[in-house]
């Protein structure tokens, strides 16, 4: 009975860690083509496809004239456009390499340029994200992002997923062995009818 209470309290602890730990940095995947339907609305858009990575500052609120807005401040940027590696790191407090809008008004997520992300791709060549509702410029289809890089520029999808940290797999994994052992010890040893 004993090791039961403990397998139990062990993995309930551990869960229980995994939701009361601190706000730290977030990291997600984007990745990005050439959106037909959007470019078609223009006269020049070209081919563009990119994969990024992104870490992000905890979201931070915004109440404004009309709408409470929930930004994610951009740390680093790193991937690549079109093949060319691109990269950003914040070296600003609290806009360096740009932000993230969460939601804004009756928008919520995913995530999403706001206004302009300023990239640096190996040699020498500059490139750009815009989108978000917030921007000052709105494009064409809501989801849709502006992207830039050299001469090259195209209205583009924007699919972002939010990476785990590796240090709450792990705690996730151990919850999970906890439980799986608990459940081996209870199928092991069934209760006993009582003989009397």
């Amino acid at each position: 009975m004993g090791i039961r209470f403990r397998a139990a309290g062990v993995a309930i602890g551990l869960l229980l860690a995994l939701t009361v730990q601190p706000a730290k940095a977030d990291t997600w995947h984007v990745t990005g083509a050439t959106d037909a339907a959007a470019c078609s609305q223009v006269s020049v858009c070209s081919d563009i496809t990119f994969t990024l990575d992104l870490s992000t500052e905890p979201p931070i609120g915004y109440t404004n004239t009309a709408v409470d807005s929930v930004y994610l401040f951009l740390d680093t940027v790193s991937g690549q456009i079109n093949g060319v590696p691109v990269s950003c790191v914040r070296t600003t407090a609290p806009f360096g390499c740009g932000d993230l809008l969460a939601s804004h008004g009756d928008y919520s997520g995913p995530p999403i340029p706001d206004g302009n992300i300023e990239l640096f791709g190996s040699g020498g060549i500059s490139a750009s994200l815009r989108g978000g509702i917030d921007s000052s410029t709105p494009l064409p289809i809501l989801g849709s992002v502006a992207v830039v890089i050299g001469n090259a520029g195209a209205f583009t999808t924007w699919n972002i997923v939010q990476t785990p940290e590796p240090s709450t797999l792990m705690l996730l994994g151990m919850a999970l062995l906890g439980l799986m052992g608990l459940t081996l010890l209870k199928n092991r040893f069934p209760k006993r009818p009582f003989l009397g």
